[in-house]
């Protein structure tokens, strides 16, 4: 649990395990992408408002710390009213993060956390650069100094901060990359130094937030919805989500650290906003800084379920589904239950079809699985607008051969708690589609805890 946290230095990390694979995608400009990044690290150094910093590349672990130590956040794993627990439900109310208190050079008149339903219309571009850097940071390195530096520049974000141009251009640098190859470069610890982030004091802030088994919180009902990709698994996700029976995996979730993000005061969740949030694309709500929406948490399941390669942008070499940690999994789970404070946990992930024999012997063969399926030339054009591309056994897919993929690994769930929904039908009557769906599930959910995952 959490294993990166326990005695690990960042610069004893693991090489990430997805590696680039050759396919018909076209080769990336690597030199083109090191000098911009190496572009934007001059800029860093020769910056006026960042003069007289120090800008050696161990800097940022060699900084003093420039705020009180990190608050003590009582005993882990375990809920006891205080509302600094790192479990601590939605409700609570949560502290002022240190250094959202300190005087920054860039700040707005208003925080940007209360002009959450302007930007679901118009996403700024530079918060959706910092927000896009935080979601594929989690998903394909393994440095937890890049969750660290998206996770404050993002909350500062939220707050009105914004980053040195610099820091911009970095980030923009390394999201070409990471669409160009499916990795991130090196971390730079100048980046974070530039802009006052001591990281050994965040890393130490976030560790009682490390995955750890919570069995009173197990949850009673587990729903898994499953389809291909862009047939309306993240609408029916939201639409159910939004409902409020259930605990689910959000867009701030991160599997290092499930819960430690949500609570905090410059995010808010969806559930408190207009009904406007439901229809827009999930592709432009997770760009938003500070909106906390459901998510396919692909950061966690690829670690314990690896199903896939990542080859860059979203193009994906399929592999056979195998499982790795399902501890860590199921901790998470117990987290967001016990953060939300309800017995019932909802998920989707598209790339879950795939993986449907391994998430229902996790549960002991008692989940709920909710299949949604859409025509195949409608999900395959989406796929080609939104630029999906898969290989299996290294051989490129059509979009519709993608579709027949992702389809027919939906037979693998159990009839008997498997509820079948169409795209069609939830667009035509959204609110009776989820009544019956709530109801099917109330009927078929099992009162009973699951049985603790076990290796």
């Amino acid at each position: 649990m959490g294993r990166f946290l326990q005695g690990r230095q960042p610069e004893e990390l693991p090489r990430h395990r997805y590696r680039r694979r050759r396919g018909r995608f076209r080769r990336p400009d690597l030199g083109s992408l090191r000098l911009r990044l190496g572009q934007a690290l001059h800029d860093h150094r020769h910056d006026p408002r960042t003069a007289g910093r120090n800008h050696h590349p161990a800097s940022a672990e060699r900084l003093q710390p420039a705020r009180p130590a990190p608050v003590h956040h009582g005993t882990p794993g375990r809920l006891d009213g205080d509302p600094s627990h790192p479990y601590r439900p939605l409700s609570r109310p949560a502290r002022l993060h240190p250094h959202l208190a300190q005087p920054r050079h860039c700040r707005s008149e208003e925080p940007l956390i209360h002009d959450l339903d302007a930007q679901l219309k118009d996403p700024n571009p530079e918060g959706a650069a910092i927000a896009l850097y935080r979601t594929r940071a989690y998903r394909f390195t393994d440095d937890p100094r890049h969750y660290v530096l998206a996770e404050v520049l993002e909350e500062r974000y939220a707050q009105g901060i914004t980053p040195n141009a610099a820091t911009l251009a970095y980030l923009s640098a390394t999201l070409d990359q990471i669409r160009a190859t499916g990795q991130l470069p090196p971390f730079s610890a100048d980046i974070a130094a530039a802009e006052g982030i001591d990281l050994r004091q965040e890393l130490e802030a976030r560790a009682p937030y490390a995955p750890r088994p919570l069995a009173t919180h197990t949850p009673r009902t587990l729903v898994f919805i499953v389809g291909a990709p862009r047939s309306g698994t993240s609408h029916l996700y939201n639409v159910l989500a939004s409902t409020g029976h259930y605990a689910y995996f959000t867009t701030a979730s991160c599997w290092a650290w499930p819960v430690r993000n949500l609570a905090h005061p410059a995010r808010q969740s969806f559930e408190s906003i207009s009904d406007t949030v439901l229809a827009v694309d999930n592709k432009n709500t997770r760009l938003i800084p500070g909106l906390v929406m459901p998510y396919e948490a692909e950061d966690l399941y690829a670690r314990t379920i690896p199903t896939y390669r990542h080859l860059g942008g979203h193009a994906y070499e399929i592999t056979r589904a195998g499982l790795t940690d399902p501890l860590t999994l199921t901790a998470s789970i117990q987290a967001h239950c016990a953060h939300f404070d309800r017995p019932a946990f909802i998920t989707k992930s598209p790339f879950n079809s795939l993986r449907i024999p391994q998430l229902d012997a996790i549960t002991g063969h008692r989940a709920l699985f909710v299949t949604i399926t859409r025509d195949q030339a409608g999900t395959a054009d989406s796929m080609r607008r939104n630029h999906f591309r898969f290989h299996q056994g290294g051989i490129p897919l059509t979009e519709e051969e993608a579709w027949e993929v992702f389809t027919a690994a939906t037979d693998a769930a159990p009839a008997e708690r498997t509820i079948h929904v169409t795209h069609r039908d939830l667009l035509a009557d959204s609110r009776g589609e989820v009544d019956r769906i709530q109801r099917l599930i109330q009927s078929l959910g099992i009162r009973e805890p699951y049985p603790a995952a076990t290796r």
